[in-house]
């Protein structure tokens, strides 16, 4: 793969993890899967995008969205409502979940996803942002000027920024309430913002990028000087959102410890304004698929140097789909690399019936990486389905139910292998060489000849 694409990969990898791991995500995962929906929304309102891009840029954005419907319960969005009671007892960990509560409402606000105006959690969503914006007017007054409110300006932005994004609200709405609140916060503490400003050159450029924006009433002027890799990142994501110029020299030029995604998708973005290949790629994970071939089907050499008689090739296209699927558990049953969970359900997938809902005709799991199993779909065209059709049709026809299980399977990595003894059309096969090439997919095509080698080579015909 192009070094941008391996780039994008594994800066995006942590995100992915997050989206196909089952596992419980904490404040700081749900900050990163917000924060990837901010920044690759602003993208794709861009015009630096082609259409494939844009949907494999949307296939993030979209993931990202479901996780984080499915962790917005009432607790985040009451967090917010309690922030400066928690700061007392922990003043260096209070600020993630109002950050969190912040950024979830605003990334789940982007696109076509909106949260029910009728939903308990969006209507306690602004009392408690209300709520916020009081105490932090609270802990600016009340406390000297010399006090460190780096967090709280942070706090304030992000929720500024959430604010005008989300909006505009009705002017009876407590969200309404919220917002003239924190816009009159750096109004009346704009001092203490410059102040802190001079330590802090990574809440500069932030407010410099709200300033431009016309989202805060300050003037802010861009920091003259940007060290840190976070606030580089930052800086180049907001610029490049205002539609200015970015080159990767303004980025750290190798994977940080911390904001990969965010450095991924600065780095992407500035490629794409800069007219080079982005290396943008889809959600799903990267498979090896020569490795894959092996599990599933045995030695590819092996496989390819199997001599198969004519008869051998009419006993294979004479072959309906239920006959194609009982070999396959035949051929599967024995496979060292299939799990044991995915062997029990064998007699499953062999009666499946062909009503259009099920991801393939044939699923399985192969065992990948340590206590890991990888997915493996095989969509059957038999010669029997095909009848009247001509091989055209009926490969065109079908081509939609390669890409199905790339995005049902909730898993980050899947292969398909679809078995196509109907054959496959010329423009057909250029399809989905464009699908395994262009679009980096999981994708390869097992013909007549390959399937009847596959056979022959384990003695099942």
């Amino acid at each position: 793969m192009n070094d941008e694409k391996n780039e994008f990969q594994q800066a995006l990898k942590p995100v992915r993890e997050l989206c196909f791991s089952s596992r419980d995500r904490n404040y700081e995962d749900r900050i990163a899967l917000a924060e990837t929906v901010r920044f690759l929304s602003q993208l794709q309102e861009t015009p630096l995008l082609c259409d494939r891009k844009y949907s494999w840029v949307e296939s993030w954005v979209s993931e990202c969205q479901h996780i984080l419907h499915l962790d917005f319960e009432f607790n985040l969005v009451m967090s917010m409502g309690y922030y400066k009671n928690n700061r007392q007892s922990n003043p260096y960990g209070a600020h993630l979940p109002p950050m969190a509560a912040i950024l979830t409402l605003e990334a789940l606000e982007r696109g076509d996803s909106e949260i029910a105006r009728g939903d308990t959690r969006w209507i306690k969503g602004g009392d408690f942002i209300e709520e916020l914006a009081n105490d932090m007017t609270s802990i600016f007054s009340k406390e000297g000027l010399d006090a460190d409110h780096g967090i709280e300006w942070f706090l304030t932005f992000n929720a500024i920024e959430m604010l005008t994004t989300v909006g505009p609200f009705d002017s009876n709405s407590s969200y309404a309430s919220a917002q003239e609140t924190f816009l009159s916060l750096v109004e009346s503490h704009a001092d203490n913002l410059r102040d802190e400003m001079e330590s802090s050159p990574g809440l500069q450029a932030y407010a410099h990028h709200l300033s431009t924006q016309e989202m805060i009433p300050v003037s802010i002027e861009e920091p003259d000087a940007i060290s840190s890799n976070r606030t580089q990142i930052y800086t180049a994501l907001n610029r490049l959102a205002r539609g200015e110029d970015v080159s990767l020299s303004d980025l750290p030029s190798e994977l940080p410890n911390d904001k990969q995604p965010q450095w991924g998708i600065a780095r992407a973005w500035a490629r794409a304004v800069n007219g080079e290949p982005s290396g943008i790629l889809p959600c799903h994970g990267k498979v090896n698929i020569d490795e894959a071939f092996r599990r599933v089907w045995g030695n590819q050499d092996a496989i390819q140097r199997t001599n198969v008689s004519k008869e051998n090739l009419n006993t294979v296209r004479s072959m309906d789909d239920e006959e194609i699927q009982e070999t396959l558990v035949d051929f599967f049953s024995s496979n060292e690399y299939v799990s044991s969970t995915s062997k029990g359900t064998l007699n499953l997938e062999r009666e499946k019936a062909h009503t259009g809902i099920e991801i393939s005709d044939f699923d399985i799991r192969i065992k990948w990486g340590e206590d890991n199993s990888l997915p493996v779909s095989l969509p059957i065209k038999s010669g029997q389905e095909a009848g009247g059709k001509t091989v055209d049709q009926l490969a065109e026809e079908n081509l939609h139910q390669l890409l199905r299980p790339l995005s049902r399977f909730n898993s980050s990595c899947v292969v398909v292998f679809p078995i196509l003894i109907a054959g496959h059309s010329v423009n057909a096969n250029e399809t989905m060489k464009t699908f395994r090439e262009n679009l980096d997919l999981p994708i390869v095509p097992i013909g007549k000849e390959t399937f009847t080698k596959v056979l022959v080579y384990n003695d099942l015909i």
